[in-house]
C-alpha cells in the first residue's frame, strides 16, 4: 500500500542515517528504514517507523523496501569507511584546503596550530562519536592554517565537499541535517571561547573531566593542557589538588 511521502532511509542505523531518521519524523514525514540485520533494531527504540531488512547488495531486497516508496535516501553509501589510520597521524594538512568531513566511529582527533612561537596549541578535541575537520575551511573551500591529526588510532568515516553538496542538493532533509552540523561546530567555537574567558583553569579541568571522562585515558596531558589554555605543569597541579 502506497503511504503518502513515504522515505526509504537506507543505513539507517547508522550515525548519519538515524540521525535523518529522526528529522524526517520531526518534520511528520513517515519512514521505512532499512538495516542488513533485522535483529538490530535497539537505534529506532521509541521511534515511529518501519524498519525493514535490505542490503545494498541484494537488489530484490531493495526493489521490496522501495515498494511504495516516494523519496529515496541513500545514506548508507554517501560516507566511505576508511582504513584505520595510526596514531599521530596526520590527516588534514595546514596550507591546504580540507578534504574531508570525517565522523568518528572510534579512536580521538584533534585540531591544532602553530602560534608564532613555533609552539602546538590545540583548539579542539573530539571524542567518538562525532563530526570533524576544520569546518569553516571546508565549508569555504579556504586553506586551513590548522591541522587535524589522529591522536589514538582511528576509524572513519569521510565525505568530500563534493559529495556533501550533491546529497544536500537532492534532499532537503539532508541539507537541514548539514546546517545543523556546522551550527554546532559553530555554537562550540562560541562556547569555547566564553569558557576560556569566564572560567578558572580548574573550572575548565572539572568541565572536562565531568563530560568527557575517557578523555584522560586516551589524550597525552600535552595536548588536554593546550586545549585548556594552561601549561602543562599547570594542569599537573590541578591534578594533583583534587587527586582523592
Amino acid at each position: 500500500m502506497t503511504q503518502k511521502n513515504l522515505a526509504l532511509v537506507s543505513g539507517a542505523n547508522g550515525h548519519l542515517g538515524n540521525n535523518l531518521v529522526r528529522l524526517l519524523i520531526d518534520k511528520g514525514i513517515p519512514v521505512r528504514a532499512t538495516v542488513r540485520n533485522i535483529n538490530n533494531k535497539s537505534p529506532f527504540a521509541g521511534l515511529d517507523c518501519e524498519v525493514v531488512q535490505a542490503d545494498i547488495t541484494d537488489k530484490a531486497s531493495f526493489v521490496r523496501a522501495l515498494q511504495g516508496v516516494e523519496t529515496f535516501y541513500a545514506v548508507g553509501a554517501s560516507f566511505k569507511l576508511w582504513a584505520k589510520d595510526p596514531k599521530n597521524r596526520i590527516i588534514e594538512e595546514e596550507g591546504k584546503v580540507p578534504k574531508y568531513l570525517y565522523y568518528i566511529n572510534s579512536g580521538y582527533l584533534r585540531l591544532f596550530h602553530y602560534n608564532e612561537n613555533g609552539d602546538e596549541v590545540t583548539t579542539h578535541i573530539n571524542c567518538p562519536p562525532g563530526f570533524f575537520t576544520s569546518y569553516s575551511h571546508f565549508v569555504k573551500g579556504a586553506r586551513s592554517n590548522e591541522n587535524v591529526e589522529c591522536i589514538t588510532e582511528c576509524e572513519l568515516l569521510r565525505i568530500t565537499k563534493a559529495d556533501l553538496e550533491i546529497l544536500t542538493a537532492q534532499s532537503i532533509a539532508m541539507k537541514d541535517f548539514s546546517i545543523e552540523v556546522f551550527q554546532q561546530s559553530l555554537a562550540y567555537n562560541e562556547n569555547r571561547s566564553m569558557e576560556l574567558a569566564t572560567l578558572s583553569a580548574e573550572q575548565r579541568y572539572r568541565k572536562l573531566i565531568e563530560n568527557y571522562s575517557g578523555i584522560l585515558h586516551n589524550v597525552p596531558i600535552i595536548y588536554i593542557a593546550s586545549f585548556l589554555g594552561m601549561k602543562p605543569e599547570s594542569l599537573s597541579r590541578i591534578r594533583r589538588k583534587l587527586a582523592p
